[in-house]
């Protein structure tokens, strides 16, 4: 099994796989959630035509890609933005997407994504850094509350299109937002 890994800006042959592992990725639990390709093709094809966005992708040392980090304004995200509880942290970076290969999760891919998404950040003027998520999510919460050091500032109840017993249902889900500085170094 391949073990090292780089990570890099999204290319134009990158987004196939990306959109598959996409969709591969948030079919697993906790998410469960079902995305049409299309419908993810034309999120990545948005959030590539904004100036503040970054997309960087992960690739083993064979050349496949592993996983993808996306971040841009929080803004973008109105429902985000409008949860956030004051004028500097709606400035923000807003982590919108970390996804990883099943195979290559805990060799540190999806943070070392989150290092390089957190410093293009700070380099094109970013102050504070913003990222949503599931309750359930632990591995994510954990990673930037407990390693990062950012702080759980929102929730809020959505409904989620999930899988269940192989039928497509809108589910309630609790999600949490997460903001603070953005720290050198992270």
């Amino acid at each position: 099994m391949s073990r090292s890994f780089s990570i890099r800006p999204v290319r134009a042959e990158d987004i196939e796989i990306l959109i598959a592992l996409y969709v591969a990725c948030f079919r697993e639990p906790p998410w469960l959630e079902v995305f049409a390709p299309e419908e993810v093709r034309a999120d990545f094809d948005a959030i590539l035509s904004w100036p503040e966005a970054i997309f960087l992708v992960a690739v083993d040392d064979l050349g496949a890609v592993i996983g993808a980090g996306i971040g841009f304004g929080v803004c973008r995200k109105a429902d985000v933005c409008r949860l956030l509880p004051d004028a500097s942290m709606r400035q923000s970076f807003y982590v919108a997407e970390l996804f990883v290969d099943p195979s290559s999760r805990t060799r540190g891919v999806c943070r070392s994504l989150t290092a390089g998404l957190i410093d293009r950040a700070a380099a094109a003027g970013f102050l504070a850094l913003s990222v949503r998520t599931s309750v359930d999510q632990l591995a994510i919460r954990h990673l930037f509350v407990g390693t990062l050091g950012y702080r759980e500032v929102a929730t809020e109840e959505v409904l989620s299109r999930k899988l269940v017993d192989g039928r497509i249902v809108d589910v309630p889900d609790t999600r949490v937002v997460m903001a603070g500085e953005i720290r050198s170094g992270s």
